[in-house]
């Protein structure tokens, strides 16, 4: 069958004529398409990033972190971030269209997105791909030693950058996770989001 209609549109067109069998088909379709393409674009960046820290150190894969932050996401996230509720719907949609397992904590002060299972940073790690990390504490690796690169960018993307910018309502926690399976140890990674900040 050589069907040209995107994914979306034979969705769609399955809804209008109630078949739940073919709408299961392409959501499924979708997820997998989705998750593949996500992987395949983490595993590419950490690569990268471990080529960029063997070759010339740690703070040139701060550098790099923060000039893709500064290219691909300033600009679009800027407007995001005067909206806390929008801020928080991003990451929760996030999460949920990547399959990530997680958590949400919420109390008066702040609410907690608690990441159990990692489908890219705790991926690479499972599958042993390549994964360079920081030879010294430093704040855009959570201050510490042995953070893999990949997972720097979340407290660059998520923190950092934000701060940056005039927002310092979002804190990142980076977990502690056996370096060869992915698996939490104790502490998962956080994404906290203070409401009175």
């Amino acid at each position: 069958m050589n069907d040209k209609r995107t994914n979306k549109e034979r969705l769609i067109e399955a809804a209008k004529e109630n078949d739940l069998q073919t709408v299961e088909i392409c959501a499924e379709t979708a997820e997998k398409v989705f998750l593949n393409v996500n992987y395949s674009q983490a595993n590419f960046f950490s690569c990268l990033l471990s080529y960029v820290g063997e070759k010339f150190g740690d703070e040139a894969v701060r550098d790099a972190l923060l000039y893709v932050a500064d290219y691909t996401w300033k600009d679009s996230y800027s407007e995001l971030l005067k909206d806390k509720q929008k801020v928080i719907d991003f990451w929760l949609n996030n999460y949920a269209c990547a399959t990530f397992d997680f958590d949400v904590e919420e109390d008066e002060e702040k609410l907690t997105i608690i990441i159990k299972e990692c489908k890219t940073g705790g991926k690479i790690l499972k599958d042993s791909k390549k994964f360079g990390v920081s030879k010294e504490p430093a704040d855009w690796c959570f201050n510490k030693k042995n953070i893999p690169y990949y997972c720097s960018h979340c407290k660059i993307n998520k923190e950092i950058v934000p701060k940056m910018m005039g927002y310092d309502y979002c804190e990142f926690e980076c977990g502690v996770f056996k370096e060869k399976s992915g698996e939490y140890v104790q502490n998962p990674c956080k994404m906290i989001i203070y409401k009175s900040k």
